[in-house]
């Protein structure tokens, strides 16, 4: 049984253990290590710690950080490593690819679906990339199958058994196991084989899904202003009508039962905006009208004659006739309109179209 160094890469100070041997050696990577702030800058450093004397069978070591990579920029994806290569995508800071080999400064990545090489020197590798990625923070275990024992750090004791698709933060590597902290701060051990593991990192995007991405995001934002641009305009139209329905309002105060205003609806115009909403007019012979409004209670003796004003308004006691949305405005109602105080006596097919609407009674 040969023994084995098993080296970890942590970033910030390594207090002493009470294990095999243990030496520090600091790497200076500038422009390419973790800082404590979970970024990259040019001045941090990466530690390894080489620690514990572990002896091994026949059984492989399994590092879930093999041929791992960590980009610490963002940095173009080339087809090849030749110079001028075609770009095929890119990682941004903080991607994790999978390592395929490595050549002249190049390094041949896999990083979601975009595969190619990328410069060596933008990367973090194996016990870095270990590194940077435990001080992300953003490591999990998820557990694979019910009833999976979680193990004392020294290995004694069972401490906790989970189901399938616990999720667990790992905190650190072990020889073919991961140390997963659980609820209680508590760490434990769960081997390797028994968890999926999710680094918590993106992967890079191929040329065409940036592409994809950008035309998008050009669509959402014109979709956006397009919105916005409407709700402004239905903004304006509305503040407009409040402005004409605020000067129409003033432009018929002090008027009587007796004549029209000033301004008003003609046989010329045709239509008009009066002081209750749009105006026209009708000529309909009114015997059926007034004869609802008789069984209404609107009497002859009580002064409810049907007359006809010089100006051509028929009339119903001393109000213009109107006809209206008799579920806003029923028979009875008394209202202004531009010929002079008015009632509602009858209604049209108009109101479908225009609620607010009067229709005024003429013998134009």
């Amino acid at each position: 049984m040969k023994p084995i160094i098993k080296r970890f890469a942590v970033v910030s100070s390594v207090a002493a253990a009470s294990v095999g041997s243990l030496f520090v050696q600091t790497l200076t990577n500038a422009g390419s290590l973790p800082n404590s702030e979970n970024g990259f800058s040019s001045d941090s450093t990466i530690k390894t710690v080489y620690t514990e004397t572990v002896d091994t069978a026949d059984n492989k070591v399994v590092d879930i950080f093999d041929n791992k990579a960590i980009a610490i920029t963002g940095l173009d994806v080339y087809a090849s490593a030749e110079e001028g290569a075609e770009v095929v995508g890119k990682l941004e800071e903080k991607n994790i690819a999978d390592v395929i080999s490595n050549e002249d400064g190049m390094t041949l990545v896999q990083s979601g679906n975009v595969k190619g090489y990328v410069k060596s020197e933008n990367l973090v590798i194996g016990d870095e990339a270990e590194a940077v990625a435990y001080n992300l923070g953003n490591v999990t275990a998820s557990i694979k199958a019910d009833n999976t024992e979680l193990y004392a750090k020294d290995k004694k004791e069972t401490v906790k058994t989970v189901d399938a698709d616990e999720t667990l933060k790992v905190v650190s590597t072990a020889e073919n196991q991961l140390v997963v902290q659980l609820d209680d701060n508590v760490e434990a051990l769960v081997n390797t084989d028994q968890v999926d593991v999710d680094f918590g990192l993106e992967t890079g995007k191929t040329s065409s899904e940036i592409a994809a991405e950008e035309a998008a995001k050009k669509a959402a934002e014109e979709a956006e202003a397009a919105e916005e641009a409407e709700a402004a305009k239905e903004a304006e139209a509305a503040k407009t009508a409040a402005e004409e329905e605020t000067t129409a309002s003033s432009s018929y105060s002090g008027s009587s039962v007796n004549g029209p205003y000033a301004s008003h609806l003609t046989r010329s115009a045709g239509v008009f905006s009066g002081p209750s909403g749009r105006e026209t007019y009708y000529n309909l012979n009114m015997n059926g009208v007034v004869r609802i409004m008789r069984s209404l209670g609107y009497s002859e003796s009580d002064g409810w004659v049907y007359w006809v004003r010089e100006d051509g308004v028929k009339m119903f006691g001393n109000y213009v006739m109107v006809a209206a949305d008799l579920s806003r405005r029923p028979k009875g109602t008394i209202l202004e309109c531009s010929l002079g105080t008015a009632i509602v006596v009858d209604t049209g097919s108009f109101v479908a179209s225009n609620p607010n609407q009067l229709d005024i009674a003429v013998a134009w």
